[in-house]
């Protein structure tokens, strides 16, 4: 996957979208958020993309989707340990 092309293709919002995603919800581990981050941060650098629109966007992104995952978590996280399989 060429996230250049990627980032282009999708703009602020897909990259706000998986940022959300990788912080708030465990399945999302195998975004690339450290690629995208880094990615475009190089694009904001060459004048492709606004680097306040990119830093204010991730930090909301992040941020939202941690509270996200931590309310799915204290309300499913309890009752997944106590159906058995869990350690």
């Amino acid at each position: 996957m060429d996230l250049l092309v990627f980032i282009k293709s999708l703009g602020y919002l897909g990259i706000f979208g998986i940022i959300f995603a990788e912080s708030g919800i465990l399945l999302a581990v195998f975004l690339p958020g450290d690629s995208l981050l880094f990615a475009s941060g190089f694009l904001a650098a060459h004048n492709k993309l606004s680097i306040w629109t990119v830093s204010i966007g991730c930090f909301i992104a992040a941020i939202i989707g941690n509270m996200v995952g931590y309310e799915i978590g204290k309300r499913v996280g309890r009752k997944a340990f106590e159906q058995g399989g869990g350690r």
